[in-house]
């Protein structure tokens, strides 16, 4: 029997729309808590080829929520534990890419998109990179399904370049670092981020076998299962990215920064402009993760395996005890936003 028989019997999908699944490519930017669920989902439904980029690796305190992984995967690359798992679903390719999505690498990437054929599912934890993905996205032509997480609530957005508003349409610019919450500050509810990460793989399997359907932005709170969908209506003629075509991430014109520090065992994550940041309301926020202290134009403190974290207040940080640059934006993601 098929194994697909179950999904290929609905009205929606059809033989034509399993034939649409088969074809595709899809390409997960992060593993965690949505990446996981949404690659398993969509490699599951059948999807012709996945590939899998993540530049971090398996942390304990990812289990309770990153659904692809378990105990002995702690210490492995994301991107090779989750495509071991996928393989052990069924046959086909995989492909992990352990790597920093950056303006630098992203052409190596996604040297080869066809937007008849690729779909982009954006799982990242931070902003650079998935207005990064959006200007990728938009350059080739390719649908985008971007999803975001915090606490127990998410939101799904499909992009169809050309036709509906782009991300940058909806949200033109990049939050402050340090303004908006982070699942490493704020927590998050690992059935919210399952019930997200599942819907964004039912939307980037819309997108697949019905290219013509008018999205909506949906927020979803799995704890009270308040719902709200909103159409997005047309692009934005004025768009920096999808009107004007200036893919400013792409380029590197609004990419942070990040060097090792010469001399000792530390990177310097230094953000695209300057910025101002609250400190006091900073280290509120990282007080569950440790002891900061809080200096005229500085807030330092350590995390758990011995990093020793300096914000400065224009934006700028430093990571002493790491030489890894990866391992830096990790780091600023999670604390700074």
């Amino acid at each position: 029997m098929d194994r697909f028989v179950r999904q290929t019997i609905l009205p929606r999908v059809g033989v034509e729309g399993a034939d649409r699944i088969r074809a595709s490519r899809v390409t997960v930017v992060g593993l965690g808590a949505l990446g996981c669920p949404a690659s398993d989902l969509l490699w599951r439904a059948g999807v012709g080829e996945i590939r899998l980029v993540d530049r971090d690796t398996v942390e304990l305190t990812n289990l309770h929520r990153q659904t692809l992984f378990v105990e002995g995967d702690v210490g492995s690359a994301k991107a090779f534990a989750a495509a071991e798992r996928l393989r052990a679903v069924r046959g086909g390719p995989v492909t992990p890419i352990a790597r920093d999505l950056t303006c630098d690498s992203a052409g190596d990437v996604f040297r080869d998109l066809d937007p008849e054929r690729d779909i982009l599912v954006d799982c990242s934890d931070n902003f650079e990179t998935r207005y990064l993905l959006n200007d990728i996205a938009v350059r080739a032509g390719a649908r985008l399904v971007y999803a975001g997480v915090i606490a127990t609530h998410g939101t799904v957005l499909t992009v169809f370049p050309g036709r509906t508003p782009c991300l940058r349409c909806l949200f033109p610019d990049i939050p402050a670092p340090g303004s908006q919450p982070t699942c490493e500050t704020t927590g998050v509810l690992g059935p919210a981020s399952s019930a997200i990460g599942s819907l964004q793989a039912a939307q980037a399997i819309r997108a697949i076998v019905e290219p013509g359907h008018e999205p909506s932005l949906a927020q979803i709170d799995a704890w009270t299962l308040e719902t709200r969908a909103v159409a997005v209506g047309e692009p934005d003629p004025g768009c920096v990215c999808c009107g004007r075509r200036s893919f400013e991430f792409l380029q590197g014109r609004e990419s942070s920064e990040t060097r090792v520090v010469c001399g000792r065992s530390a990177v310097h994550v230094d953000p695209a402009r300057d910025l101002s940041i609250d400190l006091t309301e900073l280290r509120r926020r990282l007080e569950t993760l440790g002891r900061f202290e809080q200096r005229p134009g500085t807030l330092r403190g350590a995390m758990e395996d011995g990093t020793v974290v300096t914000v400065f207040a224009d934006g700028r940080a430093v990571f002493d005890g790491t030489r890894d640059e990866a391992r830096a934006r990790t780091l600023y993601a999670r604390l700074i936003g």
